[in-house]
């Protein structure tokens, strides 16, 4: 490796806004209901760390390969 090289370690990971009830509470007798939208946002992190730097960005939605190219490119 050149001395001027940079080793960087790139990470992506996707969120899912929807609720995740497994528990939840509700009177005696009455069944609990979950009233939303059903309008879940994904979003996706990319996160990349050198020995020098951190960096991140939070994409709506899936990430794409024009998305992570100009990710590295604004991250090196």
């Amino acid at each position: 490796m050149r001395p001027s090289s940079k080793v960087i370690f790139l990470d992506e990971s996707g969120i899912s806004q929807n609720p995740y009830t497994i528990k939840t509470w509700s009177l005696i007798g009455k069944t609990p209901i979950l009233r939303h939208k059903m309008s879940w946002k994904k979003l996706s992190v990319i996160g990349a760390i050198s020995k020098k730097d951190f960096h991140f960005q939070i994409i709506t939605g899936s990430v794409k390969s024009q998305d992570l190219i100009y990710f590295l490119l604004i991250s090196t």
